[in-house]
């Protein structure tokens, strides 16, 4: 203990004399990470010192931790609010006069502005809204609408729109703005992930097999890349650029079972050259603590498009103090066990799986 304190004093010694140390510990303390174009008018001193009158000013105009924001156009009804690395939506259902759904963006107060003071932008869409994404550094925001094709079709389309986060316009980036895919069951929802150039879509469809669809595109060029049909597999995550991760549960109930499931490890070429994602491994996850326990295994991505594009540079930013953090590139991994089992039966392949879905 004693070694111990004086490695303390002197690292303490350290940081205190150290006016880089004391920027960098700060941004730690106040929840801030290092920006991406640092200002370059002020020292590493006169950082701190601002960024310290910034969050007293913080204190003394909101006093009790919040910010009220006038949230446009809700008119009472509930809604979803999402975080997109210094923004934040929601979005507005469209009324019976209006052609479809507004996401509504909201800019989080900055050292320039008055905290109550939020900047807000409207993107009107043609359709009902089933998922979107916004990406400011890539001037980018993607909705996906699907619709029927047409009135005496039961194929759905699944349109996804690129589009620029300054104009509202086509994406100048995108060879296509609008990207189509056919849905041949009711849509129930969807899992995306944007990383880089990939855009990869679950769709969770009221199908009679069971079955999730995975589709994925290179966004800039407009190519699909990928489509799988797979039983038991309701989720993926990207772990870098270019390797994608796909989890399966085991899904029968067997006296041997030792495993609760799989994970299929799938590799993007890294040059970004034409051509799917090859299947490079599996992975047999853990032993299940309860054998009896039929379980289903999920993964939660972090929705943040941390990884760059490779062909889409970065719009510029203006200097700052700061950055707020995006989600940590860590895939959190929940396994459900369902224990209140009262009867199997088989499956399109003959083997037993329980009936009905633990919750996840």
């Amino acid at each position: 203990m004693k070694r111990w304190r004086e490695v303390s004093r002197a690292f303490r010694l350290v940081v205190d004399r150290s006016p880089i140390f004391q920027y960098l510990t700060l941004l730690n303390q106040l929840g801030y990470i290092e920006p991406i174009n640092p200002r370059q008018d002020l020292s590493y001193r006169e950082k701190a010192e601002v960024l310290c009158g910034h969050q007293e000013k913080l204190q003394n105009l909101i006093g009790s931790g919040y910010v009220a924001v006038d949230h446009r156009g809700v008119q009472g009804r509930p809604f979803h609010l999402r975080f997109f690395r210094g923004l934040f939506a929601h979005l507005n259902a469209g009324s019976e006069d209006a052609e479809g759904d507004e996401i509504v963006v909201y800019e989080l107060p900055s050292l320039k502005k008055a905290f109550p003071q939020c900047e807000v932008w409207g993107f009107d869409t043609w359709g009902s809204i089933t998922e979107y994404h916004v990406d400011r550094s890539m001037d980018l925001v993607v909705t996906f609408i699907c619709d029927a094709t047409d009135d005496d079709s039961d194929i759905a389309l699944l349109t996804v729109d690129l589009r620029s986060f300054n104009t509202g316009w086509a994406h100048p980036a995108a060879a296509k703005a609008r990207l189509e895919f056919p849905v041949a069951d009711a849509l129930e929802s969807i899992h995306y992930s944007l990383v880089g150039d990939y855009l990869m879509v679950l769709l969770d469809c009221d199908s009679s097999d069971d079955k999730y669809e995975i589709v994925g595109w290179d966004w800039p060029s407009g190519k699909q890349i990928i489509h799988m049909r797979l039983e038991s597999r309701d989720s993926f995550a990207f772990v870098w650029p270019n390797i994608l991760v796909i989890p399966s549960s085991l899904s029968s109930i067997e006296e041997d079972l030792e495993l609760i499931g799989y994970l299929d490890i799938y590799a993007f070429d890294p040059n970004g050259k034409e051509g799917g994602p090859r299947h490079i491994a599996t992975l047999q996850l853990p032993e299940a603590a309860d054998k009896a326990a039929a379980t289903y295994v999920t993964v939660y991505p972090s929705r943040s498009s941390f990884f760059k594009s490779r062909t889409v540079p970065e719009t510029e930013t203006e200097p700052r103090l700061y950055d707020i953090s995006p989600e940590d590139g860590v895939i959190s991994f929940t396994h459900s066990p369902n224990r209140n089992i009262l009867k199997s039966f088989p499956g399109p392949s003959g083997r037993t799986r329980p009936s009905g879905r633990a919750p996840r």
